[in-house]
This record gives structure tokens, C-alpha cells and sequence, in this order.
């Protein structure tokens, strides 16, 4: 069963980390860099936002992401210039996802249940994880993630914010809060440990960033669920 999803299960030790995860990300990375760093027609911006919200609607049915491939295609070919920009953000992004999911086992949550009060903790531990990453530069390896992407954990939560808000938008769904805290909660919460050690490089990644998402939402008419 295809899902956006990764996780540790119960009392393991193993990371398991969907595919379709995978494809989510870099679909939305791919498109927020086109937003953010290309001049666009009217025409061609809403045929973007079109594609984004196809995108976003993957967290309620993975399946679809088969005939999204087929759709984003042009776009992929059409901005290639892009595409060193939003690969190496959507991986940084899965860095932090799988820092995120090995706090989870070193802070020993795996033998217990699943609490908004355990993701935090470990959202902060993995920004500690994931910082020294960023630190180490080419040193860390196959995991090297650029100081100008070290803002991709809070872009990560803008896009499930961005998710959350189609759902709700679409179908009136408010997100269950009971294991997961919000993405503007997880936001918050990160910024205090991520944003001081941006580079200025960093800073401006971010919010070109975030004002191209800001303008997706605005145009795309979404509303937020409440916390």
C-alpha cells in the first residue's frame, strides 16, 4: 500500500521510508523552485499551482502519484535548470526525516505510543542531528547537505501545512491532533533552533521559498485548519 509516509515501527530499530515519500518531496520541491526562481506567464503560474495542488492531494491518495509522474514531466523537462536546486532541497528535506525517525529510536520512543510530546522531542533532536550535518560539509559524506538548505526542515512542515490546508480547504477534513502536533506548532518550534545558525545564503533560500508557497496558497485560495 502506497503511502506519504515513514516511520519507526513499535519496538524496532529500523527506519522505513515509503518511496512515494520520496516522489511527494521532490514534486514539491521541483515546483516551489520553479515559483520561486523563474519569471512566469499568468498562464503558466496557474497551470504550476494546478500541478501543486495535484501534489499536495498525494497525502490523502498516494496512488495518484503515477499520473502525476506523467503530468510534472514537462515541467521537469521544461525548468531542468532547476532540478540541481530542488533534488538536492528534497534530500536535504529526507535527511531530516530519517534524523527525525532516529530520534525517535534514541530517545527510546518506539517502546511506547506515539505522542504530539514525543514528536517535538523529537523534531528537536533531529535539528541537533541534522545541524551537525550541515556543519561537517563534504565530510559527512553521501549525507552532505548544503549550508544553503539548512532551512529545509521548516520547508518540509510548510509543505504538510500546505497539505493540511487543501484537505481542509477541499473537504472541510481538520487533521486529527492526537499523536502529531501541527505543522505551524513544528514550525514554530524549529525556527528557535534552526534559524539562528542560517547562513545569509540560508536566509535567502528561505524566504524565496516561502514566499513562493505564501503565493500558491494565496492564489490556490486555501484555508488553514485550525491547530
Amino acid at each position: 500500500r502506497y503511502r506519504v509516509n515513514a516511520f519507526v515501527p513499535t519496538r524496532s530499530e529500523t527506519v522505513h521510508f515509503d518511496e512515494v515519500l520520496d516522489h511527494w518531496l521532490f514534486t514539491l520541491c521541483h515546483l516551489t523552485t520553479i515559483a520561486a526562481c523563474k519569471q512566469l506567464s499568468g498562464d503558466e503560474y496557474h497551470s504550476l499551482v494546478h500541478h501543486y495542488l495535484a501534489a499536495l492531494d498525494m497525502t490523502r491518495n498516494a496512488h495518484i502519484h503515477r499520473t502525476l509522474r506523467h503530468d510534472v514531466l514537462p515541467l521537469l523537462l521544461e525548468h531542468a535548470d532547476c532540478l540541481e536546486l530542488s533534488h538536492a532541497l528534497s534530500r536535504a528535506m529526507i535527511v531530516f526525516i530519517i534524523c527525525h525517525e532516529c530520534a525517535h529510536i534514541a530517545l527510546g520512543h518506539t517502546a511506547g505510543k506515539p505522542s504530539a510530546s514525543n514528536e517535538l522531542a523529537a523534531d528537536r533532536a533531529a535539528a541537533g542531528y541534522f545541524g551537525q550535518i550541515v556543519r561537517a560539509e563534504e565530510a559527512a559524506g553521501s549525507i552532505f547537505v548544503s549550508h544553503k538548505l539548512a532551512s529545509a526542515p521548516l520547508l518540509l512542515f510548510g509543505f504538510f501545512q500546505l497539505a493540511e490546508s487543501r484537505a481542509f480547504t477541499e473537504l472541510g477534513e481538520a487533521p486529527r491532533r492526537a499523536t502529531h502536533p501541527s505543522p505551524r506548532v513544528r514550525i514554530e518550534q524549529l525556527a528557535l533552533k534552526v534559524r539562528p545558525g542560517l547562513s545569509e545564503r540560508a536566509e535567502y533560500v528561505y524566504d524565496g521559498f516561502t514566499s513562493a508557497m505564501a503565493d500558491i496558497e494565496r492564489l490556490a485560495e486555501l484555508r488553514r485548519p485550525p491547530d
